[in-house]
């Protein structure tokens, strides 16, 4: 079994495009963490990665979009969050704020298990 692990695309659909164009020999694609973030192509990105994932971890961007959650000690973070919750539907938030912050169940065959999880 082939397995692509994806993550920190932060809305950047050029890069998430380029990795997936490279991926066209895998069985599974998985991501872990942060669809959304800096970037400007949030909702490309976010339906892209529904798309094509098979397992989408959330991430610390991707979960504090439906939260108050302040970036206090980074001006650019707590910005770029503001403009995903603005630019992002209903649907979209709740798909973020639904995804799993951690799994086991990711089918990689391993004697004693996977787990995946973001690391921020």
């Amino acid at each position: 079994m082939h397995v692509s692990l994806i993550s920190y695309v932060h809305a950047n659909l050029p890069a998430l495009e380029t990795v997936l164009n490279r991926t066209v020999s895998v069985d599974e694609i998985i991501y872990v963490g942060d669809v959304v973030g800096y970037s400007p192509c949030l909702q490309e990105c976010l339906e892209r990665v529904r798309s094509v994932n098979s397992l989408v971890v959330q991430g610390n961007h991707d979960g504090n979009v439906g939260t108050s959650h302040r970036y206090e000690h980074n001006e650019i973070a707590h910005a770029g969050l503001e403009f995903v919750r603005e630019e992002l539907n209903k649907a979209q938030r709740e798909w973020l704020a639904g995804l799993p912050q951690q799994t086991e169940e990711c089918g990689l065959p391993t004697q004693t298990g996977t787990r995946l999880l973001s690391g921020s």
